[in-house]
């Protein structure tokens, strides 16, 4: 019988840690997504400055600049490219779309 007792203590005991742990785990993921997001705003303000100097220097804005890039890399004008211009638009659309979000 007190082996019994002494068993359920123990698995209690483990439980208890597990959980603790558990804790412990999720406090860290969420400081990981805090860092995550911190640096994510981080980097997008160095893109969105580089894109501010770049269309300062072509003295256009961010339509211009958009649509720009959309005939520069548009599949029917780049059709024997070796890149494939419907993933470099699929990659340059988000990211313009925040940027222009943003500034306008």
């Amino acid at each position: 019988m007190a082996n019994k007792d002494q068993k359920k203590r123990t698995l209690r005991d483990a439980e208890d840690e597990i959980l603790v742990l558990s804790e412990k785990i999720i406090g860290l993921q969420k400081e990981l997504i805090a860092a995550r997001q911190e640096l994510f705003q981080a980097q997008m303000k160095q893109v969105e400055n580089y894109f501010r100097v770049a269309l300062q220097e072509r003295n256009m804005d961010w339509a211009q600049y958009r649509r720009h890039l959309q005939k520069k890399y548009h599949p029917d004008v780049n059709a024997g490219k070796t890149f494939t211009a419907a993933e470099v638009m699929a990659d340059l659309n988000p990211l313009l779309k925040v940027i222009s979000d943003k500034t306008n």
